[in-house]
């Protein structure tokens, strides 16, 4: 089941040319820069894209090799994984998925599927225990176009032991992922905060309202759970970025959030912006953004005092979602009516786009193809629809007819998608290739029942989903590791 490359040789390895070597670096780190899910959306611009893959690619999903890992039964519905890639610690090397399932945290090691560590809470789940890890607001770059063809070949995984006298490949994506999301006011997935190491966290937030940080190595607290939330609340968009944690809440598991939280991790205030809030998105400078009562709305990212707003006119059915195009960043939301509302982060004062997309949508996702072109995913009730973006004109590309779809996902050109499913009709996923809509591949039958709470989740060439029978499933390539 699992496959194991041999690391003996019969014969000498041939010199690699000097550009060759610059290549296969290449290749062997860029994908290595956003390997991790951290949270909601993949990050704290909620774009759902994953940018680069080992294996992933239009080219290569169809290959038999892409199909069904494994699964397993947790308590009860499982909510969608956080993904890390690799983690050093105590046990050695990890790729975990954390997730949980009615009043438990479950860390699963994805690569054969079984439970790391379980930790479970006393008391009634509510609403479902929230997760996050804590995620940078600088948006990540689209690889370079120079790249493309070498990112888009289907090719083998490279050996830990990496190259002679380059270290080992390990070693160099960490650097370059460090290099990336860590900074003087950020705080990247290796822990790093205003430049001084710190423990790396699971956050949680129980039904109790409580916020809880859990080592990601054992489960284990290492201080008491902080009043966060009311009790009984659904967590929505719950996030932590630059020591602060932000949270949308409402009062049962169906309502809309009704108030935005945030939490300053070193003094321990809650500040609040009521008014029907939307998940949260953050923007480079921190600056939080939320779609409330017909406005698109900044914040200031301790106090969540109004910076700026925009007013649609309708009810947002989207939370933002942050990207960059053409040396601008911008802010993509839904309304009711269904259209998209694209503007300009700086001050919110007028649309740089306003299109109809036809129906109201439930989801946005976005990318970049290889080309440098901007597309934007919209989950509508019935279908996927895919709209290109050039300048300031939007067009729509293809549409994937799919009932009751969840939040689609985009993995190195790859668009994935599931529906909800239901008990007479369960989920299914579907790949499907991002510039034209072409089915690359299903999941089938593989999944047993809906996954109405559950969402898609990517890394390392692999792609997970939670059911509502509490069972938790991975499809994608097996990862060869030393």
């Amino acid at each position: 089941m699992f496959k194991k490359r041999s690391s003996s040789f019969t014969q000498p390895l041939a010199p690699i040319p000097s550009p060759l070597l610059f290549l296969l670096l290449a290749a062997a780190i860029v994908p290595a820069v956003r390997a991790d899910w951290f949270t909601g959306g993949s990050d704290a611009q909620r774009d759902r894209w994953v940018r680069t893959d080992p294996k992933i690619s239009p080219q290569s999903i169809p290959n038999p090799d892409f199909h069904f890992l494994w699964k397993i039964k947790l308590p009860a519905s499982v909510s969608p994984a956080l993904l890390l890639n690799r983690y050093i610690g105590y046990r050695g090397f990890r790729a975990l998925a954390f997730v949980s399932s009615g009043n438990t945290i479950a860390a699963i090691e994805t690569d054969l599927g079984y439970v790391e560590w379980r930790k479970t809470f006393p008391g009634s789940s509510g609403c479902g225990i929230a997760l996050t890890r804590a995620a940078s607001p600088t948006i990540v770059p689209a690889p370079e176009a120079g790249l493309g063809a070498l990112r888009h070949r289907y090719t083998p995984a490279v050996s830990s032991a990496g190259l002679p006298d380059q270290g080992a490949v390990t070693i160099a994506q960490a650097e370059a992922r460090a290099k990336l999301l860590a900074g003087p006011a950020g705080r990247g997935s290796y822990g790093r905060f205003r430049g001084e190491r710190i423990p790396d966290y699971i956050y949680a937030i129980t039904a109790d309202g409580r916020f809880h940080a859990l080592y990601l190595s054992n489960g284990e607290e290492p201080k008491p759970a902080v009043p966060f939330l009311p009790a009984n609340s659904a967590a929505h968009g719950f996030i932590v970025v630059n020591n602060v944690a932000y949270a949308a809440s409402a009062p049962n598991c169906t309502a809309a959030p009704d108030t935005l939280w945030a939490l300053d991790l070193a003094t321990k205030e809650v500040s609040k912006f009521p008014g029907a809030a939307s998940a949260p998105s953050i923007g480079p400078d921190g600056t939080v953004y939320t779609a409330a009562r017909g406005k698109l709305v900044a914040l200031d990212p301790k106090t969540l005092a109004v910076k700026s707003s925009y007013s649609a006119g309708q009810d947002f059915a989207t939370a933002p979602v942050i990207f960059r195009d053409a040396g601008k960043t911008l802010i993509a939301a839904a309304t009711k009516d269904g259209r998209l509302h694209i503007l300009g982060a700086a001050t919110l004062d007028k649309p740089y786009l306003v299109a109809s997309l036809g129906a109201a949508p439930t989801a946005l996702a976005t990318w970049q193809d290889s080309a440098g072109a901007r597309w934007l995913l919209v989950s509508l009730p019935d279908s996927i629809t895919a709209w290109r973006l050039t300048g300031q004109q939007l067009q729509r590309a293809w549409a994937h007819d799919l009932p009751k779809p969840l939040a689609p996902m985009i993995v190195n050109g790859v668009v994935f998608a599931a529906s909800t499913g239901t008990s007479a009709s369960p989920a299914v996923v579907y790949a499907l290739d991002g510039d034209t809509g072409k089915v690359l591949w299903s999941s089938g039958r593989a999944i047993a029942a809906s996954a109405r709470r559950g969402g898609l989740s990517a890394s390392d060439s692999q792609l997970y989903l939670g059911a509502n029978d509490g069972m938790f499933y991975a499809f994608g390539f097996w990862i060869e590791r030393e």
